[in-house]
């Protein structure tokens, strides 16, 4: 892709970075061009399996552009990598026995009522408390965050009268948040979003990356069906080797 990056906010070299990245890894530098030249609130979900490299491609590009930015994840050890903050630490959010996230996630743990659960958690809006002014928030591995917690930060922010990038990043296949039964990719939040599926490994072959879309495929289609692992190991033999070390720690009565 041609293009001219000529803002004054692209460090020195940002060019050269873009035509590093595959094909659709680069969308995600063009729509930030766009923002930057047009800002609004706008949010951008980059999906992707392991090894698409959907956490390189938003920080090392984010990495090259002097602007504002927050960069949040769900866990202390991704945070970390991104080089940000919990969404708890950055939202200063209590999480203790008693807190409003703690009864939201205990009361809403179960429930499918998407509208209703998003009604019942916004009294989170309140208790958010953001000291920082960023132009660009990023959170990684939003797969892991309910769908209703998701709903109302974008929403926090969107209330501000400064335009607002908010950059989400995750895999559809990842499993569901522990304390709700969706997350972003399995419901509409009624806002607009610009999605980036990235579709070339970075990590693995072609020949591994076309048996881990078996794998995610067997899982998301049979495994939910109490198919126990026998019939797994019969579609995969590879897995019985990759096992066999753990079989003599098994309890005789599990169902495997």
């Amino acid at each position: 892709m041609s293009h001219s990056w000529e803002l004054p906010v692209y460090h020195v070299g940002f060019d050269k970075h873009v035509e590093t990245l595959t094909r659709s890894q680069q969308t995600f530098p063009f729509l930030v061009h766009e923002w930057l030249l047009n800002r609004q609130h706008a949010v951008v979900l980059v999906a992707g399996g392991p090894g698409s490299g959907k956490t390189f491609t938003v920080t090392s590009c984010l990495d090259r552009i002097s602007v504002p930015q927050l960069r949040m994840a769900p866990t202390a050890r991704v945070a970390q990598r991104i080089g940000g903050q919990t969404i708890h630490s950055a939202l200063r959010l209590g999480w203790k026995p008693g807190s409003v996230l703690h009864t939201l996630e205990k009361e809403l743990q179960h429930k499918t009522d998407e509208a209703a659960c998003l009604e019942k958690s916004a009294k989170l809006l309140e208790t958010f408390d953001c000291l920082q002014q960023p132009d660009i928030i990023v959170v990684d591995e939003i797969g892991m965050v309910s769908f209703w917690l998701a709903h109302w930060i974008i929403q926090y922010f969107f209330r501000r009268p400064k335009p607002i990038l908010f950059v989400a990043m995750g895999d559809p296949n990842q499993l569901r948040p522990v304390k709700t039964i969706n997350n972003v990719f399995g419901v509409s939040l009624d806002i607009p979003i610009k999605s980036i599926d990235l579709k070339e490994s970075k990590r693995f072959s072609p020949e591994y990356e076309s048996i881990i879309q078996q794998l995610r495929f067997y899982v998301d289609t049979q495994m939910t069906k109490r198919v126990y692992l026998p019939t797994f190991v019969a579609h995969f033999p590879l897995w019985s080797i990759l096992i066999q070390p753990f079989y003599k720690n098994v309890p005789e009565h599990w169902p495997i």
